[in-house]
């Protein structure tokens, strides 16, 4: 099988804007992503990501199920409706150079079929930006659509039941004005800090396929 890095990482919205992601934070993604020209955009909403894509070369294709939201994001990405829990992703095996699904897993009732298709679609040693939020009542329950938050046990355990190799695991959340500042790269260091970890909202994960597998 072919070895592929996907990478958990969850950053709140700082903008007071109907936006869901922080454009900084976009930046964070693709430079985390690497190279690669073809990347999806899992559960897009109105298409921030390609929004905000600094590279006009780099294509995204955004999937989601809300299709007002998918008639927003057609201005940016190549756009398909798709609901997550009805099957395979419509993709044929190592399509992508990397794959973004921020806030996603919380909402689908079979996580674990998404990232199985997330591990067949990947090309080889390319990377995923995923999003998990912290099993803590007030982040899980505060967005009725939220069906789970994530331990860290339960993530580890995730990981190794779809094949994949635990590279790393942080706490993360947003502060106020670390976007504007161009910050954000600093936070899952900060979230870590004794005392200041008690307010991280989500997890940070760094996950790699395993060869072979």
């Amino acid at each position: 099988m072919n070895n592929h890095i996907l990478y958990f990482y969850l950053i709140e919205d700082e903008m007071k804007t109907t936006e869901t992601i922080h454009p900084k934070q976009v930046e964070i993604y693709f430079a985390l992503l690497g190279d690669g020209n073809l990347v999806l955009d899992l559960g897009c909403g109105n298409g921030s990501i390609g929004k905000y894509k600094q590279n006009s070369v780099i294509r995204v294709i955004g999937i989601d199920k809300d299709l007002n939201l998918l008639k927003k994001a057609a201005k940016y990405e190549d756009v398909i409706l798709f609901d997550l829990e009805k099957g395979d992703l419509p993709f044929p095996d190592n399509f992508f150079d990397g794959i973004i699904a921020k806030d996603i897993l919380e909402h689908l009732n079979n996580p674990s079929l998404c990232m199985t298709e997330m591990h067949r679609i990947l090309k080889p040693d390319k990377k995923a930006i995923i999003s998990v939020p912290m099993a803590k009542p007030n982040i899980v329950w505060d967005d009725y659509t939220h069906i789970r938050g994530f331990t860290k046990n339960a993530i580890i355990k995730m990981v190794r039941d779809h094949n994949f190799e635990l590279v790393s695991l942080l706490p993360m959340g947003s502060i106020p004005g670390f976007g504007r500042l161009n910050l954000n790269k600093l936070l899952p260091l900060i979230f870590q800090i004794p005392g200041i970890n008690h307010f991280a909202k989500c997890h940070q994960v760094v996950i790699k396929k395993l060869i072979g597998v």
